[in-house]
């Protein structure tokens, strides 16, 4: 178990004792919440108040549920070596599970939450496929990844119709602060974009 918002190596962890019980220690006072994790059982994610006055907090788990996720490229075909991750569970994300699928396109979870979970899916080549919302219920899920676009061209001189030495191509269907991250400096006329 750990207790945080986000996940991270430096939150404060524990693991329970042979009875179930279980002791975090050295935690600022205040609101926050405990990520209880056991393999077998859905994780649970509970809200606690640390204070001097502190009761005693009892987690109940549930049996797992289990996630399995199919990734295909527009034709249907299955993607190998795609990175699936858990984004954000119940708001903000407490729980650290991810990896790669197999030749099959698929990967699964046999501890997953019951609840919706957001999953990211991305490979090299390929547009990144955010807000995947599933319910771990068994079935087979697909999230479809779309190859990347390359636009390329050339930038002349209305006048002498020459070619531009040096310009900047400029993507506009993005919002604009990520659209300069893909910003291309063309040289002698031409650009590509990817």
């Amino acid at each position: 178990m750990s207790f945080g918002e986000y996940f991270g190596s430096d939150n404060p962890t524990a693991e329970t004792s042979f009875d179930g019980t279980f002791s975090l220690n050295n935690l600022s006072a205040g609101q926050g919440h405990i990520t209880v994790v056991a393999k077998g059982y859905a994780p649970e994610r509970v809200a606690a108040t640390v204070g001097t006055n502190s009761v005693p907090l009892n987690v109940q788990l549930k049996p797992a549920a289990w996630l399995r996720v199919r990734v295909v490229d527009e034709s249907g075909n299955p993607l190998s070596h795609v990175d699936v991750r858990l984004q954000a569970w119940r708001g903000n994300n407490t729980l650290d599970w991810g990896g790669f699928t197999d030749g099959a396109g698929r990967i699964d979870w046999n501890s997953a939450p019951r609840d919706q979970l957001d999953l990211f899916a991305g490979k090299q080549g390929y547009f990144f496929s955010r807000n995947n919302l599933i319910i771990a219920d068994g079935e087979e899920h697909t999230i479809t990844l779309h190859p990347q676009l390359t636009v390329s061209g050339s930038v002349i001189d209305a006048t002498t119709g020459r070619f531009i030495a040096d310009f900047k191509a400029i993507p506009g269907s993005e919002p604009a602060y990520w659209a300069r991250h893909n910003t291309a400096h063309g040289t002698n006329g031409q650009y590509k974009l990817t």
